[in-house]
């Protein structure tokens, strides 16, 4: 470089005091900062977004967060509740329904054996009338066994078998059963209390269905009958006609 293009350039104190004239008379006044400043648009972007990230400000996306977290909350803590009440619910059901077991079976137990005690004694008195009878009866059969056979006559068998039978007559009484010989329909048949054994012809037909012979005595116990009656019936059968001898 020559000394004469040296001197034409100005110095740069005078450069700048040059510049800054220039910016004061563009800008109306002086300007104390020769940095150019940043553009409306940036200011108002960056107001923007300390805005929106600030989550202590009312509106912001921490308050939304925080309602949400305390809506969740709650519905969990609803829904454990209600669980938690139903699960007391079924607990309670199945104590109650483990007691009315316990309480059934107990009655159960009690029946049975309340019942037990009532037919035992209801039948302690034919057991012990039939354990007398079995020991009379023992003792008769003994009795005989040594008595010499010319005394053992027809009649004093059929004695002892009719004593044999009062004995039993006599222990159904005692225990309400009743024997009958119905007179209900006079001497016809009665097939409600009447069993017929045997039938019995007659020509006679205004003697059919009538009783000809009661075999056997019924019982009843109250107004039940536990053993109809048994006899033999009259049945009409018209007679047959005879032929008359044929001449030869």
């Amino acid at each position: 470089m020559n000394e004469t293009q040296a001197d034409s350039s100005p110095p740069d104190s005078e450069q700048k005091s040059d510049f800054v004239k220039d910016a004061s008379i563009l800008g109306g006044g002086a300007v104390d900062n020769p940095v150019d400043p940043q553009p409306p648009h940036a200011e108002a972007a960056a107001e923007n977004t300390s805005s929106a990230g600030d989550p202590t400000e009312i509106g912001g996306n921490g308050q939304a967060e925080d309602t949400a977290s305390v809506i969740a909350r709650a519905v969990c803590e609803t829904v454990q509740d209600e669980m938690a009440h139903l699960l007391r619910l079924v607990e309670e059901k199945l104590t109650s329904d483990n007691f009315r077991e316990s309480q059934i079976d107990r009655l159960h137990d009690e029946l049975q054996e309340y019942r037990s005690d009532i037919v035992a004694k209801a039948l302690r008195p034919i057991f012990s009338a039939i354990i007398r009878l079995h020991g009379d009866s023992g003792r008769l059969a003994q009795s005989l066994r040594g008595e010499p056979p010319d005394r053992l006559s027809p009649d004093r068998l059929i004695r002892m078998f009719e004593d044999f039978r009062e004995d039993l007559e006599r222990i159904l009484r005692d225990n309400g059963v009743e024997p009958y010989t119905d007179q209900e329909q006079a001497d016809h048949f009665n097939g409600r209390r009447q069993q017929a054994v045997g039938f019995v012809s007659t020509p006679d037909e205004g003697q059919h269905a009538v009783v000809a012979e009661r075999v056997r005595p019924g019982f009843v116990y109250g107004e039940t009958v536990l053993q109809k009656e048994l006899v033999r019936v009259f049945k009409y059968e018209p007679a047959k006609p005879t032929l008359a001898p044929s001449n030869t």
